[in-house]
């Protein structure tokens, strides 16, 4: 050690001797415990002892209080300091259900006391992924406001706040033009849920997991985000830049795709549009315009798949869900497909299930058409058109005619697409109930932002 620093370590090792030599428990926070050392590594290192954020000596505890990006800082050549630390060296879990407990009973310390029970505790760790600062948020939220809830929409947007700067600190420090295309398209995938995530081999990896946006997923194979506040972070970042990243990506030949299908679900979420199209012969004209305040849009995983009517029981309180909804499945195999709509459709009396799927191909040559969803595929215990049905609590009728490309009342494929191929009367695919959109319907979505995009405008 620096002779620089030896006086501070003369210190640090009498305040360890008075904690073993005391009778009296205390309890000791250490602020960025992760910019401390990598004393872990070195069993002679003066803080070793305290490898743990959770490390005691005598009667005595310690708590280490970590930044928010759970990164820790190889300071080892100055152990009191981090100025000239430049890399990572392990990682620091998020509190589990168990440290929480620990939390509750300092919380109860504090004057005034935070009281709180065990099923806001339980959502509070569902909700927030165990970040420190986010549980700290709230206990200054119902320190203020003891009615404070997880569902305060003040404390809720604190966090997804924090979260927001966090995305902007992130794109401020890419330079490098790769490096910056793999982040536009990566944050394409993370708002669309139905594409490959971002994996912990990615040239972005390193930025995602020391800002704390994203975390290794339990087979350590993808990043996925810290908690739900990081994703409407994310989502709230794509809808202010949009116009930025829709550019970026649609002049990029490998990620052109991803624009159009970033275009048009940035529009699909809205509450209010319009969806026009012909059927695949381009003869019949077709509008579907709805009108919600507001959409809920839901994730969907394999477990919807696997049992519906179990999905709905442990994420909606067993009820279908209402008209306004937007379904998500996000896992790639999932066929037919990118989002299921369940909306209020202008001159229908009853709400219409929408399979959206967006390609650059034409309906013909894709790969996954409307008889898909009467099929039942491996880990599905029904078809793809009736889990949708038993989702938004509509009567599951079989319907024959699936095969041969026809849907049932209250039903609607519409099928997005550049590819300005129309089908001729003869067609196998012509007689499919196909709402069929094409370049100038998808500008009708949003002209001005097309053209900012595509800059047909300038």
């Amino acid at each position: 050690l620096n002779k620089e620093y030896s006086s501070n370590l003369e210190r640090w090792n009498k305040f360890c001797l008075n904690l073993r030599e005391t009778e009296v428990r205390n309890l000791i926070l250490v602020d960025q415990w992760n910019a401390i050392t990598e004393a872990s590594q070195n069993s002679d290192h003066p803080l070793f002892r305290f490898r743990s954020i959770d490390s005691k000596i005598g009667f005595s505890k310690f708590v280490g209080a970590v930044s928010s990006s759970f990164v820790p800082i190889d300071a080892a050549r100055n152990v009191f300091r981090d100025a000239e630390a430049e890399c990572a060296k392990c990682r620091v879990e998020p509190l589990n259900m168990d440290d929480l407990h620990d939390l509750r009973v300092i919380w109860r310390d504090r004057q005034p006391p935070i009281q709180v029970d065990d099923d806001t505790l339980l959502a509070l760790h569902e909700c927030t992924g165990g970040i420190p600062r986010l549980l700290e948020f709230f206990a200054a939220a119902r320190s203020n406001n003891p009615l404070t809830t997880v569902d305060s929409p003040e404390w809720r947007r604190q966090c997804t706040n924090y979260y927001v700067g966090r995305m902007k600190s992130v794109s401020r420090n890419v330079s490098d033009s790769n490096e910056r295309m793999c982040f536009h398209g990566e944050l394409a995938s993370l708002f669309l849920r139905n594409r490959e995530l971002p994996n912990v081999y990615s040239v972005f990896a390193s930025h995602w997991l020391s800002s704390g946006l994203l975390v290794p997923d339990e087979a350590q194979q993808f990043l996925v985000p810290a908690n739900l506040f990081v994703r409407e972070a994310i989502d709230n970042y794509i809808s202010n830049e949009q116009v930025r990243l829709l550019r970026s990506m649609y002049t990029d030949k490998v990620m052109k795709w991803r624009a159009l299908e970033l275009f048009v679900f940035l529009q699909l979420r809205k509450g209010k549009t319009t969806l026009t199209g012909t059927d695949l012969r381009g003869t019949d004209r077709i509008v579907l315009p709805f009108d919600h305040q507001q959409l809920q849009i839901i994730d969907v995983g394999q477990d919807f798949a696997n049992d519906p009517q179990l999905f709905l029981d442990k994420h909606n309180g067993g009820q279908p869900f209402k008209a306004g909804t937007v379904l998500i499945p996000t896992w790639t195999t999932h066929p037919a497909a990118d989002a299921v709509l369940f909306v209020n459709v202008e001159g229908f009396s009853k709400p219409q299930i929408i399979f959206a799927k967006v390609s650059m191909s034409s309906y013909s040559d894709h790969s996954s058409k409307i008889p898909n969803l009467q099929i039942i595929r491996r880990q599905w215990k029904f078809s793809v058109l009736e889990s949708y049905q038993i989702a938004f609590g509509v009567t599951v009728a079989l319907n024959r005619d699936l095969a041969k490309g026809k849907l049932p009342q209250n039903v609607q494929y519409v099928y997005v697409t550049t590819n300005e191929t129309l089908l001729g009367p003869s067609s196998q695919y012509s007689g499919h109930n196909v709402v069929l959109m094409r370049t100038a319907n998808i500008q009708n979505l949003n002209e001005q932002l097309w053209g900012e995009m595509t800059q047909s405008n300038i």
